[in-house]
């Protein structure tokens, strides 16, 4: 829920309307939103079909967002 948060704080602050197309917070916002994407699918299959290893697959490809997600935000901090 704190990437739904961050990520629509971002996408409409004011100074996102003022940075460029290819700067590092809009590369941020693309990552947090598919995180967020990847998890609603992973809740949709679940919900659904419940096919374990699609389910696993989806949840992996997430998990991969979000390390990139926290690869950035340690780049920020050192």
């Amino acid at each position: 829920m704190v990437c739904v948060a961050l990520a629509i704080a971002q996408a409409t602050s004011p100074g996102k309307l003022l940075a460029s197309p290819n700067s590092a917070f809009d590369l941020e916002t693309k990552l947090a939103w598919t995180y967020v994407g990847l998890r609603v699918v992973h809740s949709l299959i679940h919900a659904t079909t419940n096919t374990v290893m699609v389910r696993f697959g989806c949840f992996a490809a997430s998990e991969t967002v979000l390390l990139g997600l926290l690869y950035k935000a340690v780049q920020l901090v050192f």
